[in-house]
């Protein structure tokens, strides 16, 4: 699932690809396979005419800010975004097609068809109840332990509510705590404040690297890399029974608030 880092280097591709001051001028969510406009792509047809002003982001949340109006994207479990060009061909599972005035179009590929394209007035419509952004240099190591340390639910939880903090996934928050030395299920409230404090700067550190792996390996036409657990950002091999990268014991997993969680039993406690 794209998370934080992934749809950084995506805005940052969107603003290296010039598409700050191009207008649409035409939508497409007529697709082979794509039943028309209830799940996620239905009216963006005001879209026609409106100008590209910026790219934002919050958490998972990539936003579009127009001359009139913002159109916010979620990418969901498979979603990703590619300009293209008049004769590219359109990607496999395209979904929606935004025609641009130098006569490109910006897709959206989906095979599992979970991402969400939505036109609204504001910004805060999207980031309505959002934490603070997990890479916001504002966001201090006091303010996350502030926010955390009051959490009876498991450190696991925690870290992916977005209402506490916005853009730790799955996968990042198994590489933070296994760095930390936290077990998944340890109560928030629970965890000291030397630790909580490392907790938070290795958010920081581990959604960094990321983001400059993803940057540096991009696909063969210059787009952001997509996400997959097993390539060489990633410490944890998320397999129950491989080895701990640390001290090789044998990986366990468990649920946790309804996500799986790789873990440590001798590192995690």
């Amino acid at each position: 699932m794209p998370e934080l880092p992934e749809i950084e280097a995506l805005r940052r591709y969107l603003l290296r690809q010039g598409l700050v001051g191009r207008t649409f001028v035409e939508v497409d969510a007529e697709w082979p396979g794509v039943e028309d406009s209830t799940d996620g792509m239905g009216g963006l047809s005001p879209l026609v005419g409106r100008r590209i002003k910026a790219f934002g982001r919050q958490g998972k949340q990539l936003i579009a800010k127009l001359d009139t109006g913002v159109l916010g994207l979620h990418m969901g479990m498979t979603g990703r975004l590619g300009v293209m060009a008049p004769e590219d061909e359109s990607f496999r599972y395209r979904r929606l097609a935004l025609y641009l005035d130098d006569e490109r179009r910006l897709e959206l590929d989906d095979v599992r068809r979970w991402a969400m394209v939505r036109l609204e007035n504001d910004a805060e419509t999207f980031t309505a109840g959002m934490g603070p952004d997990a890479l916001d240099p504002d966001f201090t190591s006091a303010q996350f332990i502030e926010r955390v340390s009051a959490k009876r639910s498991p450190i696991k939880s925690v870290l992916l509510d977005q209402k506490v903090l916005a853009g730790v996934g799955n996968i990042y928050a198994d590489e933070v705590l296994l760095i930390v030395g936290v077990s998944p299920s340890r109560r928030a409230d629970k965890i000291s404040t030397r630790r909580l404090e490392s907790l938070h700067n290795t958010i920081v550190g581990v959604l960094e690297n990321a983001l400059a792996f993803i940057e540096s390996h991009p696909d063969d036409q210059g787009r952001p890399y997509v996400i997959d657990t097993q390539d060489d950002r990633m410490q944890i091999p998320r397999k129950p029974g491989a080895a701990c990268p640390q001290c090789e014991t044998a990986l366990k997993s468990k649920k946790i608030g309804g996500r799986t969680a790789y873990y440590c039993p001798s590192c995690q406690h």
